[in-house]
């Protein structure tokens, strides 16, 4: 080889370094462009093909087929629409860039001297440049093409998703991955041939058209007009404007219908990166046109300006006279008192016998775990209450968190209401069936909703609007389910206050305690809303919500107080009365912010514990030690032996100052104070329970098998697979869950 092959063989490869640096900076280059469109795409993967919610709703296309059921059609129809959007958006976005970046050197004086039109650059104040043109081919291509590409990802997510849930079942409705794979295809065709679509469909020839304009004009179009005008897209523009209208119409619709099981959330989703492709049209013209940076400005503004008076996310409360009347009854009845006050009601009405040994008093727990949870705690208290019809009279409390609260508080409402819907005329068949439905309703897409749209817009704005707010949407989502099923709508089951349950005197102690577990993030301690005044002696170092505030609240909003999921909700906001010192009024004034009680402990074994201590105390005192044992009876995840956490954190009732600015980090700042609050005073629980306390486990499992990809959601949906999966495990010996039958069995010995 000699020196001059030599020679070409490294000219050669450092042209093909050469193109690849070009390829690479040709492809970053129009990305740089569009932000929010690929910032808004990642969030769709993540969103349906990676969070396990995500991956439920896209069970729905394994389960049913397109054929047959409205939802599929639609949510197809607004992936559509999503893919057009990027397009569109991303074609207008190209168009109005700056693409002076092709410049690669500025041509000297000298150099037009030589090429003799110095005079006439000078005379016209001229600057003249070089440009590449292999680097002004390739990002042209790039420029081209980008747009087509990004319109394709909404299709690929989809199909991502898809195979993710058909590798889990046997059988699957491979149609419905055919008509995606189809529409993809004919929007790419529609994407590359769309001109000539165009002249056939006019019966024109290309000519009569108009003569082919420059596809990306080096100077950036400012005007919003000039841009849709220069990239050809103003049909595509007006019908992507019309069809968001529309999507974002339904989405209202569906957000405020009853929630059933015919969910929509995906929709909702999907209705939302497409509201947002536009959005990002509009800040990034607004950033082109004005050169600032106008969306880190309005974040910068909203966090630091706003966020310390637009906080809308306050607790809902109660002040009727009632309802105050029933707050005073509860502060003089203490917890030992109320202990008593049952076990001796127990025993007049013959539940409890003082002469027969090995008689059980129940504790529940229900652990946190979205709607998942919240069905698996009803369908497991439903069977119990089955195979011992003893079980409701003899349980004296139940403590849940998340979705276990819900689950909770669906059960124990219904079994309350129970008498009185039965005396309107309800047949017993028709509610049982209807609080199944109520369990595993869509509760995403209210929350969503509220979420992705008027919540978020309020973050913007310097006041705050206390109807915006989702957790809000969220809480009258259950209210709304829960009526509307079992009774009406109108009726607002929910919103009577959370005391009402037991402070009728005419079924007085009839019906378990139910607590409600949340955590306090300024303090990092437990809180839990209560029936009955909470003492330190048991419930050490707990904070007392309803006698802290001194307000009454709804039972939707102990219930979702106690599901405040870090994002999706936001954190409640405490208020309570403060003596002026000037005025020598009361006036309100900010106590702090409540969150998921799965922030301090996600089993709620631990106020289990804890209300059993009371519980054994009364027993003893009663002289009922051999008499009554307790059992707690613990609802949740896994059949993996658990362990009761025998410590209580020992935290301080005076309380930091209450967040200000920036109230949704209240969820870090909880996270960080509640492991100090276990270090500052814990206690051997365990030397003070009833040696004989043990629990008994029904646990739930998330996957059947491992090679079993589908996995039950963590979220406020649940799919039809997924509710079956369930129900399946809490079917007495017709299911695989063989740690269910054996926990079964052994209540079945209680006595």
């Amino acid at each position: 080889m000699n020196k001059t092959q030599v020679t070409k063989l490294k000219h050669r490869g450092w042209r093909v370094i050469y193109i690849i640096l070009l390829v690479i900076r040709a492809i970053l280059f129009p990305l740089s462009k569009i932000p929010f469109v690929i910032i808004i795409i990642l969030l769709g993967y993540y969103a349906l093909a990676i969070n396990d919610q995500g991956q439920d709703l896209m069970a729905v296309f394994t389960a049913k087929s397109i054929w047959n059921d409205r939802y599929l059609i639609f949510f197809e129809v607004f992936l559509l629409c999503w893919a057009i959007s990027i397009w569109n958006v991303a074609r207008i976005l190209l168009t109005a860039a700056n693409l002076k970046k092709l410049v690669e050197t500025e041509i000297n004086e000298e150099e037009l001297k030589n090429e003799h039109i110095y005079d006439i650059v000078n005379k016209k104040n001229w600057v003249v440049a070089s440009v590449d043109p292999m680097y002004k081919k390739v990002l042209t291509g790039m420029i081209e093409w980008t747009p087509r590409v990004l319109a394709m990802c909404p299709y690929i997510i989809f199909i991502v998703g898809y195979q993710k849930q058909a590798r889990a079942f046997e059988s699957v409705n491979t149609a419905n991955i055919v008509v995606i794979v189809i529409i993809a295809i004919l929007h790419m065709f529609y994407m590359i041939f769309r001109k000539w679509l165009w002249s056939k469909l006019s019966r024109k020839p290309s000519a009569v058209i108009g003569p082919k304009e420059k596809e990306y004009p080096m100077d950036e179009q400012k005007g919003f007009a000039d841009a849709v005008r220069h990239s050809r897209m103003r049909v595509n523009t007006i019908f992507t404007i019309l069809m968001t209208i529309i999507m974002f119409g339904y989405s209202l619709s569906a957000a405020n219908s009853t929630p059933s099981l015919d969910g929509k959330p995906g929709l909702i989703i999907l209705t939302g990166f497409t509201v947002y492709t536009l959005f990002g049209l509009v800040l990034n013209l607004l950033m082109n046109r004005y050169k600032v940076p106008v969306f880190a400005i309005t974040v910068f503004i909203a966090v630091f300006f706003f966020s310390k008076s637009n906080n809308n996310h306050s607790v809902q409360t109660l002040q009727t006279p009632s309802d105050t009347m029933m707050l005073h009854t509860r502060i003089g009845i203490t917890d030992s008192a109320y202990a008593s006050y049952w076990m001796g009601r127990k025993l007049a009405d013959s539940t409890f016998n003082r002469d027969k040994k090995n008689q059980t008093v129940f504790i529940v727990a229900a652990e946190g775990g979205g709607i998942r949870n919240c069905y698996w705690t009803y369908r497991v208290l439903d069977q119990l209450q089955k195979a011992n019809p003893k079980f409701y009279d003899r349980t004296f409390a139940a403590t849940g968190v998340s979705g276990g609260s819900i689950g909770l508080g669906f059960y124990y409402n219904y079994k309350y209401f129970f008498d009185q819907l039965i005396a309107t005329g309800k047949d017993k068949t028709r509610l049982d069936n209807s609080i199944d439905t109520v369990c595993s309703a869509d509760y995403l897409s209210r929350v969503t909703y509220g979420f992705i749209f008027p919540d978020l817009v309020q973050r913007f704005l310097p006041w705050p609007f206390d109807s915006w707010d989702r957790s809000k949407f969220l809480a009258n989502s259950f209210d709304d389910a829960f009526s509307g099923h079992l009774s009406k709508k109108e009726e607002k089951l929910l919103t009577n206050n959370y005391l009402a349950m037991w402070s009728d005197t005419a079924t007085a102690y009839k019906h378990p305690v139910v607590l409600f577990n949340t955590i306090f993030n300024e303090d990092g301690i437990k809180a839990i809303f209560s029936p009955y005044r909470l003492s330190d002696t048991y419930y050490t170092s707990v904070m007392d919500i309803l006698y802290e505030t001194n307000r009454s609240v709804p039972m939707k909003e102990a219930m979702v107080s106690s599901a405040r999921f870090p994002i999706l909700t936001a954190p409640g906001l405490l208020w309570h009365d403060t003596l002026n010192s000037k005025t020598k009024h009361l006036d309100p004034a900010k106590l702090g912010h409540i969150s998921d009680g799965g922030g301090y402990e996600n089993t709620a074994i631990h106020t289990a514990a804890q209300t059993a201590l009371l519980l054994q105390s009364t027993i003893d005192s009663m002289g009922l030690k051999d008499k009554v044992i307790i059992k707690i009876i613990y609802i949740g995840t896994g059949t993996d032996a658990i362990e009761i956490r025998n410590k209580i954190p020992a935290a301080k009732m005076i309380h930091e100052k209450a967040i200000g600015k920036a109230y949704e980090i209240a969820w870090l700042n909880g996270a960080v104070n509640t492991i100090f609050g276990w270090i500052k005073g814990s206690h051997n629980l365990s030397t003070r329970l009833n040696r004989n306390l043990s629990v008994l486990q029904f646990g739930l499992k998330t996957r059947n098998k491992e090679e079993n990809l589908h996995t039950l959601p963590l979220g406020w949906f649940l799919s039809d697979t997924s509710k079956r999966k369930i129900m399946d495990q809490s079917t007495y010996r017709n299911n695989s869950n063989n740690a269910f039958n054996n926990a079964l069995d052994s209540f079945k010995t209680l006595q």
